[in-house]
């Protein structure tokens, strides 16, 4: 809450140093930082990072057994790649999600 709250009010330096520091508190706490840093740079218009850095995520979570929140990391996806203009990229993903 602490990081989303930050997000909010734009103080995005220490969103993502409570990002961090929230990944270090096992594999939940790994999950939601990596879908905070992957919101964080879509908020801040770096929409190719936070494509980078939720891939990176799906990837654990579907290794970990987790569907639920590599589906929810799939339309952060989404919604990053659309609002950067790639609308095929965009349904792609979209369609992935609801695997």
């Amino acid at each position: 809450a602490t990081a989303f709250a930050q997000l909010g009010q734009s103080r995005y330096v220490m969103a993502a140093a409570t990002y961090d520091r929230l990944a270090t508190l096992g594999a939940l706490g790994s999950s939601f930082a990596n879908s905070g840093l992957g919101d964080l740079a879509s908020v801040q218009g770096r929409y190719r990072d936070a494509v980078r850095i939720l891939r990176a995520g799906v990837e654990k979570e579907l290794a970990a057994g987790s569907a639920d929140r590599a589906a929810a990391k799939l339309m952060a996806i989404s919604y990053a790649d659309l609002s950067r203009g790639d609308k095929r990229a965009a349904l792609a993903e979209h369609r992935l999600g609801h695997r």
